[in-house]
């Protein structure tokens, strides 16, 4: 049992191009999204939307303007499989836990990667990418993230009108995942529910979100 905390911090949807990525979730939510920024570590580019309760939705690509990193890119963006994924269209690729102690959580589950430094901006955080470019247990395990104290991006971030109901975890082992998120302090519930997913399908992510107009479904 961990001895830190870790919470849902934000989810991630991938995009071909950024330009299509807003337009999927605006589509399919019906508001607006609110403009990120760069990420010149990562040669990416996002859009934000606040969900609330200091949760929110990335929608993230590469950015054709930005250097290459020196490694493989964030979320399994820079794999095979998943860039073709992304070129059929947009998806919900894996999520982010926001932990009190990175390093810790670096420890307990090593498969995580290094926590490194990352900034947009002035906003400031370190981060887990793992050596591997393939989203971790096909994105049904986080990224996960620290931010300073205090801090923290749906700070300035106007409010949508969209709250997450849920976000459902799907994977053909479970227990075995679920056991990874205890090692780093992360626990499933109303909100965060991890489920089995058929024998012959794959992992994947269903957020359920009540917007102005209605409950709307991604993944």
């Amino acid at each position: 049992m961990a001895n830190f905390h870790s919470e849902l911090d934000h989810l991630v949807l991938v995009a071909a191009t950024l330009e299509s990525g807003v337009a999927f979730c605006e589509k399919a939510l019906g508001v607006r999204m609110t403009k990120g920024g760069e990420h010149a570590r990562m040669g990416t580019h996002n859009f934000l939307l606040n969900l609330g309760d200091a949760i929110y939705l990335e929608v993230i690509a590469i950015n054709p303007s930005g250097a290459a990193p020196e490694g493989a890119r964030w979320f399994g963006m820079d794999h095979p499989e998943e860039r073709s994924r992304a070129a059929v269209s947009p998806y919900l690729a894996t999520f982010v836990a926001r932990t009190s102690d990175i390093d810790a959580a670096c420890t307990a589950l090593p498969s995580l990667g290094a926590a490194r430094e990352m900034q947009r901006d002035s906003l400031r955080w370190r981060i887990t990418i793992p050596e591997e470019s393939a989203l971790l247990e096909g994105g049904a395990l986080p990224t996960v993230i620290q931010w300073p104290q205090g801090v923290h991006p749906t700070q300035a971030m106007p409010d949508s009108g969209c709250r997450l109901e849920q976000l459902e975890v799907w994977h053909p082992r479970p227990e075995s995942v679920g056991a990874m998120w205890e090692r780093i302090g992360l626990h499933g519930g109303d909100r965060l529910v991890l489920r089995r997913a058929g024998a012959d399908a794959g992992p994947c992510l269903r957020a359920r979100i009540v917007t102005p107009e209605g409950t709307r479904i991604i993944g």
